[in-house]
């Protein structure tokens, strides 16, 4: 999100989608796969970035996701943005199941200290997990080290920021699984 928009047809402070992580298992049995994209830079065309979504997503199965509401805004502009794959985006976005719902209206632990995020819940009940040992630990935080990519010149330095955006996406996803394997439990 930038003040002044840097690619064409984008408004200031619009959320622009560099990276995701996914998480897929075929049938309850099957072995988990996990799948991502993170653009090259900045620069890097939002329709690669559709594009590559949509072929890792599929035609069928659920989606879970932890805000759907976020989710929705940047499917939403996407489908703007490229009518062509309209009809594809809106399959995911049918397919959305919002892990998020049953921890902000019913599910509360005492170890969540009264938040929701999934940055409280997966310590919460998974605690072998969380954020805490992670270079970058926050969505703002993995927005701004991919933004600031751009100005690093050592490519030891730009590599280690890739794999911590990387391990960062990772645990998110991750995260749902287990998390949602504890709500299977109960």
């Amino acid at each position: 999100m930038t003040a002044v928009p840097e690619q064409d047809g984008h408004w200031p402070y619009r959320q622009v989608p560099f990276q995701y992580s996914l998480h897929k298992q075929k049938k309850e049995s099957a072995e988990l796969e996990h799948l991502y994209y993170l653009a090259e830079g900045p620069h890097t065309s939002q329709l690669e970035f559709a594009e590559h979504l949509i072929s890792n997503m599929g035609k069928r199965g659920s989606v879970l996701v932890y805000n759907k509401t976020f989710e929705n805004t940047i499917l939403k502009h996407l489908k703007e943005e490229y009518e062509h794959l309209a009809e594809r985006i809106e399959n995911i976005q049918n397919r959305m199941i919002d892990l998020m719902t049953p921890f902000r209206k019913n599910y509360r632990l005492s170890a969540m200290n009264g938040s929701y995020s999934i940055k409280s819940v997966l310590p919460a009940l998974v605690p072998k997990m969380s954020y805490e040992a992670l270079t970058i630990g926050n969505g703002g935080d993995a927005s701004a080290a991919f933004y600031n990519l751009k100005m690093v010149k050592d490519v030891g330095e730009k590599e280690n920021t890739r794999k911590a955006l990387l391990e960062y996406c990772g645990l998110d996803t991750l995260a749902m699984v287990k998390i949602l394997s504890k709500l299977f439990e109960h």
